[in-house]
């Protein structure tokens, strides 16, 4: 009875943990971590022209940092450019994976006293007639945490 209970619990929270637009592994990611991104395009209002796509998803990305005022920067390629823009790996029904790795590396934050507060996205189609909203990602200080 008792590990029933737990796996509802387990898978309870694993459904819940995708349940969101976004989400990534490490779950609390920081700007010197591996990090990995998965787009749900079933959940969210600001995603519903991507439901059902079957296409290329492409993201345009960027962080907001602690010198760019609220702003993008760091913009990987420009709007529409499928050659610039970093394509995602369709890993199920709506489910999209982008490999970031290691943030600063990713989006050229070379200045050390730059921090990277929050990663930035906009998903869209292959031909940008389907798109989210702005997504914005929140990164956390290295160390403990308290959530």
């Amino acid at each position: 009875m008792f590990i029933r209970l737990l796996i509802l619990i387990c898978l309870t929270g694993f459904q819940l943990s995708f349940s969101q637009v976004v989400v990534s592994i490490p779950e609390f990611p920081t700007e010197t971590d591996s990090i990995k991104i998965i787009f749900n395009a079933q959940e969210g209002a600001n995603v519903p022209g991507l439901r059902g796509y079957t296409g290329t998803v492409y993201t345009h990305t960027g962080v907001i940092t602690s010198t760019s005022s609220g702003q993008w920067a760091h913009v990987i390629g420009s709007w529409g450019n499928n050659t610039t823009q970093p394509a995602l790996t369709r890993i199920g029904t709506d489910l999209y994976e982008l490999v970031i790795g290691r943030p600063r590396q990713y989006y050229s934050v070379t200045n050390p006293g730059e921090k990277i507060l929050s990663l930035a996205f906009v998903f869209r189609s292959a031909n940008a007639s389907q798109q989210t909203e702005d997504i914005f990602y929140d990164l956390y200080e290295p160390g403990i945490t308290v959530i």
